[in-house]
């Protein structure tokens, strides 16, 4: 949060409820943000493959990069390596 501060950005967080893409998007769009902050699952290789157009991404994340009216950034987790 320092850093967050010192830049004077302002974020919040909010908890909602419904389909996650959809009240991602639609929160978005209401309050006008700039960027949108959004994790990546990690799936297992079996499901990354399964997915054609962005095996890195989550079917939210990938929905969010394609629709938002915004800018995306999809954080990876932690490797466990």
């Amino acid at each position: 949060m320092i850093i967050v501060n010192r830049h004077k950005i302002t974020c919040e967080g909010i908890i909602d409820a419904g389909c996650a893409k959809l009240a991602i998007l639609n929160k978005a769009k209401e309050l006008g943000v700039d960027l949108i902050v959004c994790g990546s699952h990690g799936l297992s290789l079996f499901r990354r493959m399964l997915s054609l157009d962005h095996p890195e991404f989550g079917s939210v994340s990938r929905y969010l990069v394609s629709k938002a009216p915004c800018d995306v950034l999809v954080v990876k987790p932690e490797s466990h390596a």
